[in-house]
């Protein structure tokens, strides 16, 4: 053993318990020179064990620089502890004030305390028993037989009498818990030996008369003073009366025993006897009252005879009646229990309440033994006992109004909105506009005049009832919608119509309801006569629940754009605008010419001619205001590729240099939007024409160009002023060119496996593979992903749901993430990933799971074994767990979302505190050197800004994420030990395996609760 060395007399000093070791040095350069082995060494020749070589090379150290005697200790055994005897923990003293004045007399005069210690003996008694003899005229033989038993022997012990504490105790009450007397605990030597703990000698604590010790409780056995010494402690009985409260044997009257104390004491309260009847049950106002209580307890005290069944409960006759609730719905019967000296309850007088009733449904062998169970029982009431339930009546369904206009879509509806609040005759058209302003119309829809907007459902008939006589009950009718119309509105038998052409504007109401003549109101603003019901009506605001209506006159100038087939001509229709639409403006007309894609021919004189007779009145119709120009005979095209095509190569070429096979160059992939292919036109005979749409028309084709492809509607083609053709993709998907023919395939098909025949797949739809995908690769889709085999240590990323025919086999590294469903047959060591339900028709082994939906498991092998499960909606299972205790937690009832973008936002939060740790490391640098600080410190502000923004949104997301989404973990098989639930950071540890049970976290109590399965 290498290590310091020092020179000195060094000794090994142990105290005389052998609790310490210590080494004592006083350097020498003369003495004999050691190291830790010698060190060592003089702790083996010691027989001390247990140093560890690092305390030994500390101590040579310390040695080997010390310049004067040291000491350092080298190893500490432990003292022995004593053990405790039995100790009593007194209840707080509550003697009353009125037993104060006796508290020294009766102390003062009671004999010293008689304790006893009590040792059991087996005591041998002998006795003589006769046995028959072999033979019947031979006399019986006697034997002397010797029994045992146990007697208990009562031995004074002497202790110290001095009374440390006194106080006065009820009977019955708990005065004091004893504490079980400790044994010591031994202690060890440095030289690993124990050393035994001081012995306690006598370590009982003493009870004398008075009180009795029940399991590790010291209870009065009467009511008196308890005295109190050192270890020992007894009870001088002094108190008042005694006294009990029961029932009588009907449970109907209160009754009190009470045996009188001592004369010198006042009674018992007669509140507290009173409260301890109604205790029992009885109510305050059955009870006599307390004057009348204290008065038989003094004169019992006085007189010294007991009181024995004395009633504390005020007289009472029996009864029974029965009632009949207004609707006739409900009978009821009603029986109450003489009390005090009351008449006595027979069961006759529940007989005669029921005789002369007609009532039906009435189940007389229940009502009997219900009866008679009262009877016997101990209850005083039979209150609302149901005899008979009739069958209510079922109004018939409210009607409602069935709409008969096409409603605009939110946003168009929001535009007309806001253009009718900027017109500025609004006043003119719209009244009473605080009790419906616009932004309380919910629906919007165009209406002509005297168009049906709205009609009410027809009339449903209810259902009648029965009442408990067995008569029919007739069934009330349906509530009409409550409709408040305001302008332009008119009510027409069972229908609502406009009065002009416009906007109808609804507010819509709920459920209160009200006949239609109630809701009609004057058709347009100025419309009501002086005597009509609308113009006498106070104008209040409309309830909440009233569905409004309104029609405004309104329709915008219409300039219609009509394109021939050819393109060649533009024609417009036009009609003048109304109410509080949009006028007939040149503007109006250029903007839907812009809008139809008219860019060329247009003629604007004869369109300003077309405007100004419709603005007159007169019809305009199929006016031609634009014409195109005819293309002169030109050239043809030349391709230009936009993209790259795919080579079909099995490999690609990585930058440097190296070959990937994983990521080949089988297809061309392309997204929505993106140009493929350019047609430039060639040739210089001929001029191109143009439509009205400014399309070019091109010239003849020259014989020496080549034919541009055909495509489908999956291409869409854009055509230039000087007559180049645009090819773009219309949707996502494979690019194929096969024949001079362009087309995309919007899903992708694999028909063997994923591996090193197709490398990765990465699709922006859709893909199905026939076979598996294999260890190493990955498919990354932008729809649905579809595997008919298994699923190996791979990736499969998908947009949509992802479905694999077989299982997946992970080894730990095998990823399955899904935006919407996943659905496999079984799960092995893999991360599987969805927003939506995760459905596995067998077991999940060892799997890392996260879902914001549902985790099922079928069947009976429907296992979920080892792993981390995070599942939002719940977990189904077979069996949860394994028999190994194989330790599975899973985690439900919260957005598993929400705390990944949690973690997200602080790692964005730790990015922006470097930076503003680098800005103020900046600042200080130009501070020192005299340079400008001004962009620095906007940098550090809007870092500053960006971190409280963060904070809150991280701060946000934590209480979104405390949100509580009702699930459960539901077992139908064993859920086994090992297993950790989870929910809201509270956990649940399964310690013994369990059947069919279901797991839930309950709010109110903070914390997951289970539940047998039914």
């Amino acid at each position: 053993m290498a290590g310091a060395t020092f020179r000195g007399e060094t000794t090994l000093l142990v105290d005389e318990l052998g609790l310490r070791a210590s080494f004592r040095f006083e350097p020498s350069a003369d003495g004999p020179e050691y190291g830790v082995d010698g060190l060592a060494r003089k702790l083996t020749e010691a027989r001390i064990a247990g140093v560890q070589g690092r305390r030994l090379d500390e101590i040579a150290k310390t040695f080997a620089v010390a310049k004067a005697p040291v000491t350092e200790t080298v190893a500490s055994g432990h003292a022995p502890e004593a053990g405790l005897p039995e100790a009593a923990e007194w209840a707080e003293p509550s003697t009353p004030d009125e037993y104060l004045p006796f508290a020294a007399e009766a102390l003062s005069a009671a004999p010293p305390p008689e304790l006893y210690r009590v040792r059991v003996e087996r005591v041998a008694r002998e006795r003589i028993v006769k046995k028959t003899s072999a033979l019947p005229f031979l006399p019986p033989k006697e034997e002397k037989v010797v029994d045992y038993e146990k007697i208990e022997l009562r031995e004074p012990i002497a202790v110290d009498t001095r009374v440390i504490m006194s106080f006065w105790a009820p009977k019955g009450a708990t005065v004091a818990a004893l504490a079980p007397p400790r044994p010591g605990k031994p202690g060890k030597s440095v030289y690993g030996k124990p050393i035994p703990a001081p012995r306690v000698e006598d370590s009982a604590f003493y009870l004398g008369k008075g009180l009795s010790r029940v399991r590790n409780e010291v209870k009065a056995e009467v009511g008196g003073f308890v005295r109190v010494g050192e270890r020992w402690a007894d009870l001088i009985p002094f108190g008042s009366g005694d006294y009990s409260v029961r029932l009588s044997d009907d449970g109907a009257t209160a009754l009190l025993d009470y045996t009188p104390g001592d004369k010198r004491l006042p009674p018992p309260d007669a509140a507290a006897i009173l409260e301890a009847a109604h205790a029992l049950g009885l109510g305050a106002e059955t009870l006599i009252g307390a004057e009348e209580t204290a008065s038989a307890l003094l004169r019992s005290t006085r007189s010294g005879q007991p009181l024995v069944g004395f009633s504390l409960s005020c007289d009472r006759d029996a009864s029974a009646r029965v009632d009949v609730s207004p609707d006739r719905l409900r009978a009821t019967l009603t029986v109450l229990k003489g009390r005090g000296r009351g008449k006595p309850l027979s069961l006759t007088m529940v007989s005669e309440a029921l005789a002369g009733r007609r009532l039906k449904g009435v189940k007389i062998d229940k009502l009997k033994t219900d009866v008679v169970a009262f009877y016997r029982g101990k209850e005083t009431e039979l209150e609302d006992y149901v005899l008979a339930v009739g069958k209510e009546p079922t109004k018939g369904k409210d009607r409602t109004l069935i709409y008969s206009v096409a409603f605009l879509p939110v946003p168009q509806a929001k535009e007309y909105l806001e253009a009718v609040e900027a017109a500025p005759l609004l006043s003119k058209y719209a009244q009473r506009l605080d009790e419906f302003p616009l932004s309380a119309a919910g629906r919007v829809a165009l209406v002509k005049k005297g168009q049906e907007i709205a009609r009410f459902s027809q009339p449903s008939p209810g259902q009648a009832g029965v009442d408990v006589y067995g008569d029919a009950i007739p069934a009330p009718p349906g509530n009409d919608p409550l409709v408040k119309a305001f302008d332009y509105v008119r009510f027409s038998k069972e229908s609502i119509e406009g009065e002009e052409d416009g906007l109808v504007l609804i507010g819509d109401g709920e459920a209160e309801t009200a006949s239609v003549a109630e809701a009609k109101p004057s058709s347009g603003p100025g419309d009501s006569e002086p005597g009509s019901e609308a113009a006498a009506a106070p104008k209040e605001p409309p309830k909440p629940s009233a569905i409004l209506v309104r029609v405004l006159p309104y329709r915008d100038a219409k300039v219609a754009v009509t394109i021939a087939e050819d393109a060649m001509s533009a024609a417009v229709d036009v009609e003048k605008g109304y109410g509080l639409g949009r006028e007939l403006t040149l503007e109006l007309a250029q903007e839907a010419l812009a809008q139809a894609g008219v860019t060329e021919g247009a003629d604007l004189k004869e369109l300003a001619a077309a405007l100004n007779e419709a603005r007159e009145g007169r019809i305009v119709s199929s006016r031609i205001i634009a014409r195109g120009a005819p293309p002169v005979p030109a050239g043809g095209y030349r391709l230009n590729w936009l993209i790259r095509i795919a080579s079909g190569a099995a490999l690609t070429m990585r930058t440097d240099g190296s070959v990937d096979y994983k990521n080949q160059d089988r297809s061309t992939v392309v997204v929505e939007g993106q140009p493929l292919l350019e047609l430039l036109a060639i040739g210089v005979e001929g001029q191109d024409g143009r439509d009205v749409l400014g399309g070019i028309i091109p010239a003849p084709k020259d014989p020496s160009v080549v034919d541009p492809p055909s495509f489908d509607d999956s291409i869409v083609e854009e055509r230039r002023e000087n007559g180049d053709r645009l090819l773009k993709a219309a949707k996502s998907g494979e690019l194929r060119f096969e024949k001079n023919a362009l087309s995309i395939e919007a899903a992708q098909r694999v028909k063997g496996d994923v591996g090193p025949a197709t490398g990765n797949i990465k699709f922006p739809g859709p893909v199905a593979i026939a076979g598996t995908v294999l260890t190493g690769y990955a498919v990354v889709a932008g729809g649905d992903v579809t595997v008919t085999g298994a699923v190996e240590a791979a990736l499969v990323s998908a947009d949509g749901s992802v479905k694999i025919g077989e299982g997946v086999k992970g080894a730990k590294r095998g990823t399955i993430r899904a935006r919407k469903s996943l659905e496999a047959s079984f799960a092995e060591q893999a991360m599987l990933l969805a927003v939506e339900d995760i459905t596995l028709k067998n077991s999940a082994l060892l799997c890392n799971v996260k879902t914001n939906g549902l985790l099922k498991l079928l069947g009976e092998r429907g296992h979920l074994i080892g792993g981390i499960c995070r599942a939002r909606k719940g977990v189904e299972v077979q069996n949860l767990g394994s028999a190994n205790g194989a330790r599975t937690q899973v985690s439900f009832g919260q957005d598993y979302l929400v705390k990944d973008a949690i973690e997200a936002e602080e790692r964005e939060i730790e990015r922006v505190k470097a930076l503003i740790l680098q800005t103020d490391k900046r600042m200080r640098e130009l501070e020192a050197d005299g340079g400008s600080l001004d962009k620095v410190r906007q940098d550090k502000l809007r870092l500053v800004k960006l971190l409280e923004q963060r904070s809150l949104r991280v701060f946000e997301l934590r209480e979104k994420f405390e949100e509580h989404f009702p699930s459960e973990i539901v077992v139908r098989g064993t859920v086994f030990a090992g297993v950790v639930i989870e929910s809201h950071n509270r956990f649940h540890e399964v310690k013994q395996a369990k059947q069919k049970v279901a797991f839930s976290f309950d709010p109110q109590l903070g914390r997951v609760v289970e539940r047998p399965l039914k």
